[in-house]
C-alpha cells in the first residue's frame, strides 16, 4: 500500500499573526536592514533630535520620544488633519525626506521658538498659518533632517526644505516613518517624519535608481553572450497513424516553405530566406 503524501497544515489565525513576514523584493530587504539599523540607533536618534531642537528653543527643558510607525493609517490621518506637508531633497542619496505637522503643533512650536511659552489651546486659531509659523516649521524640519544625516552618514547636505502643494507620500518600502514627540511639562507636541531607506543604509544593487544603473557585465561580454536560436524551414502536423507509418519505414511527402522563421525558444523573432553560399546554408532576414 502506497503511503499518502503528507501536506503541511496551514497556520491558524493566531499563529499567522505572530509569524514574521519575509521580505521578497530587494527594496523590502533594504528596508528591513534599515529598520534594524534605525532601531539599533534609537537612543542616538532621540539625542540628536534633542540637540538640534535645543538650538532653536533656548532655555527650555524637554524630552524627545520617537515611535516607529507602519504607515497603514497615514492616509486617513492626512485627510482628517490636513497638516502642513514638507519635503526636503537629499542630494547625497538622491532621495527625499518628508515631514507632516498639523497646524496646532506648528503654532505651539512657533510660540516656543519666539517667546518660550505656549499660548492656551483655546486661544490658538488653527485654521491658518502665518508666514513666520510656516518658516519655523520648515526650519525645524531642515535642522532635524540635517542632524539625522550627520548621524547616519557623517555629513550634512545642502538641501532646502519646502512646502508641498499636493500631499504625496513615498512608497511604503522606501521610507522609515517616525512619530516624533516633544515632551514638555504637561504638553506634547508631535509630528511625523519620513526618512528614506537610502539615508540609513546604502542601497543594494537591485534597488539603485534607474537613472544610473550598474551594468551586470561589460559590453563586450554582453555582446558575446550565447543565444540559442533556430531557423525553422518546415513545420507539419501529423496524426498518430501517420507517425506509425513513418516508424514502419514509409515516406511522407514534404514541401519547404517560401519563408523560414527564426525562433529563440518558442518565440518567432523574424522571417527570412534560406540560401546556399560557398556550399553552406545561410539565413537572411527579410521581415522583422
Amino acid at each position: 500500500m502506497s503511503k499518502r503524501k503528507q501536506y503541511h497544515r496551514l497556520l491558524s489565525g493566531e499563529h499567522a499573526a505572530s509569524a514574521l513576514p519575509f521580505p521578497l523584493t530587494h527594496e523590502q530587504r533594504d528596508q528591513q536592514k534599515a529598520l534594524h539599523e534605525a532601531d539599533r540607533l534609537r537612543s542616538e536618534i532621540k539625542e540628536m533630535l534633542m540637540v538640534e531642537l535645543q538650538q532653536l528653543i533656548n532655555g527650555l527643558s524637554f524630552e524627545m520620544d520617537i515611535v516607529r510607525c507602519q504607515g497603514s493609517a497615514m492616509d486617513t490621518w492626512l485627510n482628517e488633519c490636513s497638516p502642513l506637508m514638507m519635503r526636503m531633497d537629499l542630494a547625497e542619496v538622491e532621495r527625499d525626506a518628508y515631514m507632516a505637522m498639523d497646524h496646532l503643533a506648528i503654532h505651539q512650536l512657533a510660540d516656543l521658538c519666539l517667546g518660550g511659552r505656549m499660548r492656551a489651546t483655546k486661544n490658538v486659531d488653527i485654521s491658518e498659518l502665518t508666514v513666520t509659523e510656516t518658516r519655523i516649521a520648515l526650519r525645524v524640519f531642515q535642522r532635524v533632517v540635517r542632524g539625522l544625516e550627520y548621524l547616519f552618514q557623517g555629513s550634512r547636505s545642502g538641501g532646502v526644505a519646502e512646502v508641498m502643494k499636493q500631499v504625496t507620500l513615498p512608497a511604503s518600502h522606501s521610507a522609515i516613518i517616525y512619530k516624533v514627540r516633544m515632551l514638555l511639562d504637561g504638553d506634547v507636541i508631535s509630528w511625523f517624519i519620513w526618512l528614506p531607506v537610502a539615508m540609513v543604509i546604502p542601497p543594494s544593487f537591485s534597488s539603485l535608481p534607474y537613472g544610473e544603473p550598474t551594468p551586470v557585465m561589460d559590453e563586450d561580454d554582453w555582446l558575446a553572450y550565447p543565444i540559442k536560436g533556430r531557423a525553422v524551414l518546415l513545420e507539419k502536423q501529423i496524426n498518430v497513424k501517420q507517425l506509425q507509418q513513418l516508424l514502419a519505414g514509409q515516406f511522407m511527402p514534404l514541401s519547404l516553405q517560401d519563408d523560414a522563421h527564426f525562433r529563440i525558444g518558442k518565440r518567432a523573432m523574424f522571417s527570412g530566406k534560406v540560401a546556399q553560399e560557398d556550399g553552406k546554408l545561410v539565413f537572411q532576414v527579410t521581415q522583422k
